[in-house]
């Protein structure tokens, strides 16, 4: 699948689990803020060990360290929240959160996105878009207690096979 698609979904979904979380009871914040921290720890992993090392030397007119600079205010802010699930800090906390990631996607979509799809072509964003989503899919098995896998190089060359490769051949989002 397309790197940039595969990106956006991540994007959707902590999207979804921060509005989740803001409309949630009490009882329920805690599972959906654990549901948003591992999302997020994954999502922002795969982007500095997959992405970003793979995107940064092909990049002219926007860089990727502001990115992963960014990456250190959504996981403060996170930090943060920790402590508020319940009383009278946790709107004012989950707001902050909110903000710092909406405003981290959106820079990204826009500016990092547009840029990544003039540098890349089709097949490379495939295949990239299937890196992140063995990254992911191994640092899910580790969350969840499963066998430990070694962390995918950045930039290892995946051999995909011929059904995976024609799935993988959409054309990149506009």
């Amino acid at each position: 699948m397309n790197a940039l698609r595969v990106l956006m979904s991540h994007h959707d979904r902590i999207e979804g689990l921060l509005v989740d979380l803001s409309q949630a009871v009490e009882l329920a914040r805690e599972a959906l803020f654990r549901d948003l921290t591992r999302s997020l720890e994954r999502h922002l992993e795969v982007e500095e060990t997959v992405v970003f090392p793979t995107v940064a030397p092909r990049l002219i007119l926007v860089k990727a360290a502001p990115f992963a600079d960014e990456h250190k205010d959504i996981r403060e802010a996170l930090a943060q929240m920790g402590g508020t699930l319940s009383g009278p800090d946790f709107l004012r906390k989950l707001e902050e959160l909110h903000d710092v990631v909406v405003r981290h996607i959106s820079d990204e979509e826009i500016e990092l996105f547009a840029e990544v799809k003039r540098r890349f072509d089709v097949d490379e964003l495939d295949e990239l878009g299937e890196r992140i989503e063995q990254a992911m899919q191994a640092m899910q098995a580790m969350q969840a207690g499963g066998p430990l896998e070694q962390r995918p190089e950045p930039h290892a060359e995946q051999e995909l096979e011929p059904e995976e490769e024609a799935e993988n051949h959409a054309e990149p989002p506009e």
